[in-house]
């Protein structure tokens, strides 16, 4: 009897730990259906539990997240290599929300953990940086899989142009010999490098950055792809480029600060993200 007693006290104590978390955390079956969640998917998606219940996590998605869900769940009941994700999601008002999502296998091979993280304000204030921050992304073979808004406006470049692409093609002929070797040796060593460079643009002109250079990597210390946050540090010569710098402030402090924030942001991106540590098997 005591045992009973015990082994309910401490269900009691976990699902109070899991209703007390801002994450929405469930356990959903292998077709994506709800047999457990916690208080924090009410707020998230504007439910109530009870409804929450009655549907499945991908009911919750966009068209496009719902097939990437579908998709991780069935490579995850053979490998759990990959078990993260960004997904965009609807709630019952109708209200778009950003959200990075995690699962976890349980050991009775019938079941997922599954965690919600919601990073709208994340995804926000990323898609303001994109504006303002020159920024490209490679794969491990250097060649450039994506490219800031801010990139485009400065270089004046297409994706056409530079997708799949070395990143070299976009660097100025005088910057190659005295950076490509050391700048990817230390990305290929998994180490930061910062530095000048020399970007091209389409009108056969350039512009000076300096840049930070770092390899993204997952939770096995394996590369995703290499990440090079950019500040443009090119005099402007235009009376009208000349007044706006006035109307900001000077160009040493301006590049002072865009440097600080640039290391910030080039920080944060490197920060891995925390996957799941529940003990979940308690619940069942």
């Amino acid at each position: 009897m005591s045992d009973i007693k015990d082994f309910q006290r401490r269900n009691l104590v976990l699902k109070e730990i899991l209703n007390s978390s801002w994450d929405g955390i469930a356990i959903i079956t292998l077709e994506g259906k709800f047999a457990y969640s916690n208080k924090a998917f009410s707020p998230l998606f504007a439910y109530s539990q009870k409804e929450i219940q009655k549907l499945t996590f991908c009911d919750l998605l966009d068209d496009n997240s719902r097939l990437s869900f579908e998709r991780l769940l069935k490579e995850n009941l053979s490998q759990t290599y990959n078990n993260k994700m960004n997904l965009t999601g609807i709630r019952k008002d109708g209200k778009t929300i950003y959200i990075n999502i995690s699962i976890q296998l349980m050991s009775n091979k019938k079941m997922f953990i599954l965690n919600v993280s919601d990073t709208t304000e994340i995804v926000t204030k990323n898609s303001h940086m994109d504006k303002f921050i020159i920024t490209l992304e490679l794969d491990t073979n250097f060649d450039i899989i994506t490219a800031s808004e801010a990139f485009f406006k400065m270089t004046e470049l297409t994706k056409e142009d530079i997708i799949h692409k070395n990143y070299t093609s976009v660097l100025s002929p005088m910057t190659l010999p005295l950076h490509k070797k050391t700048l990817q040796e230390n990305l290929e060593k998994k180490t930061d490098w910062e530095g000048k460079l020399v970007i091209k643009q389409k009108n056969n002109k350039s512009f000076n950055v300096e840049a930070v250079c770092n390899a993204v990597l997952n939770k096995y210390s394996d590369v995703v792809y290499y990440s090079i946050i950019m500040v443009n540090t090119s005099t402007f010569t235009s009376s009208k480029e000349k007044t706006l710098e006035k109307l900001l402030l000077d160009e040493e402090e301006k590049l002072a600060i865009m440097s600080d924030t640039m290391r910030t942001v080039a920080h944060e991106w490197r920060q891995p993200l925390n996957s799941i540590s529940l003990g979940a098997q308690e619940l069942i």
